[in-house]
């Protein structure tokens, strides 16, 4: 099996205009909601691909609804456990050029992230688990790293896709892949990578 952990699910608010012009009011041409967080997205094209994957979600709030109700519609068999704050909602805004506010979002404390580690304790020889995207404020962040050291004593293939600290302290315990990408790579490098060259070399470091 296949798990998926979103530590910080979100609801995106699309706003797509002709013009954003600072200190007016802008009307939008067209807006939308998308259900947002790197794991639900992993396991949303599972599914397209008819691959079974059991997102492991956290939620919080009256905006966990319109998650859950996703995540329902897109009949994913999901593990929830619900936290202080809310989920999150994004603006996304599309006008001459992309800009996006992400917002913080939940509160999670230690109790939780041992209930979390407790469900994946679960998990089998062969199951893959996927750490992907960003981690509520407060969150330790070392947590990806205490998630793979507790299931390391079994044949679990870990995929990391995360930022800095996130990814980086993962890989003593040398996950079956991860997936920078070139913005998340250069902070890794600590400087701009203008070639291929340059990306292979420090991908390789």
């Amino acid at each position: 099996m296949i798990y998926t952990l979103t530590l910080s699910p979100s609801i995106d608010y699309y706003v797509i205009l002709n013009n954003l012009i600072k200190g007016t009011t802008n009307r939008s041409k067209t807006e939308y909601v998308r259900v947002g967080g790197k794991g639900i997205n992993v396991s949303k094209i599972l599914k397209e691909l008819n691959v079974e994957s059991i997102p492991v979600i956290f939620t919080a709030g009256f905006t966990k609804d319109k998650i859950l109700e996703d995540l329902n519609n897109s009949k994913l068999n999901y593990y929830e456990i619900c936290v202080g704050g809310m989920n999150r909602i994004n603006i996304k805004i599309s006008a001459s050029e992309e800009t996006s506010i992400n917002t913080n979002g939940l509160y999670i404390n230690d109790d939780q992230i041992n209930e979390l580690l407790e469900y994946l304790n679960n998990l089998h020889d062969g199951d893959y688990l996927v750490l992907s995207g960003s981690i509520p404020n407060g969150v330790d962040k070392m947590v990806y790293r205490k998630i793979v050291s507790a299931v390391a004593d079994k044949d679990i293939k870990i995929i990391v896709d995360a930022e800095k600290e996130l990814l980086l302290s993962t890989l003593d315990y040398k996950p079956y892949l991860i997936k920078p990408n070139l913005e998340e790579l250069e902070g890794i490098a600590g400087k701009a990578l203008f070639t291929k060259d340059d990306i292979y070399k420090e991908a390789c470091k």
